[in-house]
């Protein structure tokens, strides 16, 4: 099953696969996780409880289990439906790569990042920003442990910093260093929304030595205490805050993309 898993998600996730569920918890704890992809019948026994407890601790990580057809497994999915866990593919009936990897795509776009994206990219599109941009734009908001500052925006979107500074303004957008602020403090936010993790957990997650520097970001970019953050802002309301710090203005629009005009002048000159 795990093998089977590999070849379905391919180049697109890393699979993380832990050998007991100890090591289960202790990966969750540490390492950035979007889905958690279990079989509750792994050791020949059903660990419903066991798994109904990663599901209270780690409520933000999507479930999905993935399971056989057994008279156990069946008891163990009508236990964890009760539970609300109700993601299931079973092994051998509905387990074909492509419909398997379309599930866990499902499951992993249901984060608040994509809704945000959205947003930003209704803008980015009225500004006629240029695809490596958006593009860049998009890994930095699904991966901002990668992106630390406005040089690595750059550096992805293949142009100067002034230059994605431009492209952004002219979207309405507030500059990339501010973007990569969001983008870590949003994810942030979704870390925090597992109780067994503490603000320092989080900051370690996201690569801040201090978490003090991490809480500062929280309240530059939402005006909340990073205890308020996480515990009493709900996710619609997480997803406007940024957003609100993200788009200042208007997209400025223009009647041609600006190559097109370059194309335009250059005719000209001929």
């Amino acid at each position: 099953m795990l093998s089977h898993l590999r070849v379905t998600v391919g180049r697109a996730h890393t699979v993380l696969a832990a050998p007991t569920w100890t090591a289960a918890e202790e990966m969750l704890r540490h390492q950035a996780v979007d889905i958690i992809v279990v079989d509750p019948c792994a050791d020949g026994a059903a660990q419903t409880e066991t798994v109904r407890a990663m599901r209270v601790g780690y409520p933000s990580v999507a479930m999905l289990v993935y399971t056989g057809i057994t008279a156990e497994s069946t008891r163990a999915m009508l236990t964890l439906g009760e539970a609300g866990i109700r993601h299931c593919v079973l092994r051998g009936f509905d387990d074909e790569p492509a419909r398997f990897r379309e599930r866990l795509e499902l499951l992993r776009a249901s984060g608040l990042e994509d809704r945000l994206l959205a947003a930003l990219g209704v803008a980015l599109a009225s500004g006629h920003a240029p695809p490596r941009l958006v593009g860049a734009i998009d890994r930095l908001f699904r991966s901002p442990v990668r992106f630390r500052t406005a040089e690595d925006v750059a550096a992805a979107a293949g142009m100067p910093r002034r230059g994605v500074n431009r492209w952004l303004e002219r979207a309405g957008l507030a500059p990339a260093r501010v973007l990569v602020l969001a983008a870590r403090v949003l994810r942030g936010y979704q870390f925090g929304q597992n109780p067994a993790l503490t603000i320092t957990d989080v900051a370690g997650r996201l690569g801040y030595p201090d978490a003090r520097v991490f809480a500062d970001h929280i309240r530059i970019m939402t005006g909340h205490r990073a205890s308020t953050w996480r515990s009493t802002v709900t996710p619609d309301e997480a997803v406007a805050v940024l957003l609100a710090k993200l788009v200042v203005a208007a997209p400025r629009h223009t009647a041609a993309p600006p190559t097109l005009t370059l194309l335009r002048r250059a005719a000209g000159d001929r």
